[in-house]
């Protein structure tokens, strides 16, 4: 055989080789991109099951109650605008460069997941513990709630509003439970002598009230990346 047909059959393959390289990737890209996960697809879904101990499953007739992924979506904007700031003040020309920091054996971006997550569920129990103790908010404290949820509501971004369709409804609902826990948590602290420390997650008095919650994440947690949902980075 010739070197000149040598060389043509080394470039067919070569040639061959990189074709199947780049459909290889392109086919890649386009699954990646049909199997992406789209948050405001699934907003009714539930992401979280909490099943009540007994005790107040009595006296609220409740046995579980179920948190969506819309509730869930509040959490996720307010977390990735306060880890945004963050990374803006970090390295304003770079903001993936702080999302991407790895830091105590875990990425940013993983530690702000497991933290939104970590706060919905923490809010919700003592919700619930705030309700089977007949707490309530004031008039005057509704009132300040509502202000809170309008002024968010009329802040939203585009995005924030295409990817989560939080109305000013669901921003009420959901910032009563958080001033209904901050008025129960506070009541603890001043009337109970439990220390913040002690009521944050990781704190004792909250681990031992998390024990008597049953809770369950839908496996569609493990599919959603926190850091592009509600910003641009």
């Amino acid at each position: 055989m010739s070197k000149k047909k040598e060389n043509i059959i080394i470039l067919i393959c070569s040639l061959v080789i990189i074709a199947s390289i780049v459909a290889f990737f392109v086919i890649y890209s386009n699954n990646k991109i049909k199997n992406s996960f789209i948050l405001n697809e699934h907003l009714e879904d539930t992401i979280v099951t909490i099943t009540v101990p007994k005790d107040i499953s009595s006296k609220l007739n409740i046995s579980s109650c179920n948190i969506s992924l819309k509730e869930l979506s509040y959490y996720i904007l307010v977390m990735e605008a306060g880890v945004n700031h963050t990374a803006s003040l970090y390295n304003p020309n770079n903001l993936n460069s702080y999302w991407n920091l790895y830091i105590s054996n875990t990425f940013v971006k993983s530690q702000a997941k497991d933290s939104t997550m970590d706060v919905c569920i923490r809010d919700n129990i003592y919700y619930y513990e705030a309700v089977s103790n007949n707490f309530d908010l004031t008039d005057d404290e509704k009132s300040v709630i509502l202000d809170e949820a309008s002024y968010i509501y009329s802040n939203l971004t585009a995005k924030q509003v295409d990817a989560t369709n939080l109305t000013l409804e669901d921003l009420y609902n959901v910032r009563y439970k958080i001033g209904l826990t901050t008025k129960y948590i506070n009541k603890l602290m001043s009337e109970d002598s439990l220390t913040e420390e002690e009521l944050n997650i990781d704190g004792s008095y909250y681990s031992s009230l998390y024990e008597n919650y049953d809770i369950q994440i839908d496996e569609m947690w493990n599919t959603i990346e926190l850091g592009n949902i509600t910003i641009d980075r």
